[in-house]
């Protein structure tokens, strides 16, 4: 049993038969409005380790600050202790708004403030903030990986070892926003979900 398109074509690719391959998924997506104020343009809830990517992250938010776009990002961060050097002198000395954020456990509140996910990280198996994300309602731009497209499709795409392709799409969010939005109404996730025994099985 997998839960993903992705991994049934890993398991094909790697010569089991598609009779011995059942694909379901247990994850219920289905989006939410809410008229929260919303402090931050963008959120990454993510641990400050190294696949996870936030030195470009930081990167492509110093070549925005060139060109005078201060988009206000919120970090998540999983322990009071969890500290980076480069990513806080990073911060401070280009004056980045940024703001990073110690939550215990929910960080409900954290996306209903946050307009858009940003995701950078290198690797990941399921990406679980992109379809939180997405039932959220935030517009979400992601890494240019297959992990990312596993069950919906990003908004927008950037290759995540390219800071200028970040800041970008960054820009492109920021100048493009209301369109971008109403795409996002009308667009819907890649795949039909229906309940049955209490699992979610992909048709």
């Amino acid at each position: 049993m997998v839960f993903s398109p992705i991994a049934k074509f890993l398991l094909l690719k790697n010569g089991v038969p598609q009779s011995k391959i059942k694909l379901l998924s247990i994850i219920n997506l289905k989006k939410k409005s809410y008229k929260n104020k919303k402090t931050y343009n963008f959120i990454y809830p993510a641990s400050l380790l190294k696949h996870k990517n936030h030195i470009n992250l930081i990167l492509a938010l110093i070549l925005l600050s060139k060109k005078n776009f201060y988009p206000k990002v919120l970090l998540t961060i999983n322990q009071k202790t969890e500290t980076d050097n480069i990513i806080f002198k990073l911060i401070f000395d280009f004056k980045l708004k940024v703001t990073l954020k110690y939550y215990k456990n929910s960080i409900d509140k954290a996306y209903k403030m946050s307009e858009a996910l940003i995701f950078p990280s290198l690797n990941e198996t399921i990406g679980l903030p992109i379809i939180e994300a997405y039932n959220y309602n935030l517009i979400i731009l992601a890494s240019n990986r297959n992990y990312a497209k596993q069950f919906i499709e990003p908004n927008l795409v950037f290759d995540p070892l390219s800071p200028e392709d970040i800041a970008r799409k960054i820009e492109l969010f920021l100048t493009k926003k209301k369109f971008l939005k109403k795409i996002a109404l009308k667009k819907k996730h890649k795949f039909l979900f229906f309940k049955k025994k209490n699992i979610y099985s992909q048709l």
